[in-house]
């Protein structure tokens, strides 16, 4: 019993304290059956208001039109490509451990030529060459 109180008044205390409380009472016949809402605010005086539905009587306030600014309606989509300044590729240079300096070269040489699109390797090769550079900079 004690427990089946402290329930209720969990759910009803949010309620009130929202400030506002639905309820559907009844089913109205004349409207096909729709659930009759009475909307009541909670007033900070204690009292309560009813808010008409404008639901059920069919008076739903109209909205005012807001213009879009022609910066919404079209906005940018050409693709830009960032370019890799030569502090990036140092950084990368920097990241990879484990290689020799002839090795490191390769790759990042390797990197920008699969990047400016005139790799001469094949596609699984410039897979597992950006596969071993991705993991540098995960390591990283």
């Amino acid at each position: 019993m004690l427990i089946a109180m402290l329930l209720g008044c969990a759910v009803l205390i949010p309620l009130v304290s929202a400030g506002e409380i639905s309820s559907s009472p009844m089913k109205d016949p004349g409207s096909g059956g729709k659930d009759l809402t009475t909307t009541m605010i909670l007033n900070p005086d204690g009292t309560l208001t009813k808010v008409p539905d404008t639901a059920a009587t069919g008076k739903t306030p109209l909205l005012k039109a807001v213009e879009i600014p022609d910066t919404w309606k079209k906005p940018d989509t050409s693709a830009s490509k960032s370019v890799p300044s030569d502090q990036d590729w140092a950084y990368l240079r920097s990241i990879m451990t484990g290689l020799s300096d002839e090795e490191k070269d390769r790759l990042v040489e390797e990197t920008k030529q699969i990047y400016n699109g005139t790799s001469a390797l094949s596609k699984e090769e410039q897979s597992k060459v950006l596969q071993q550079i991705g993991e540098f900079l995960v390591q990283a």
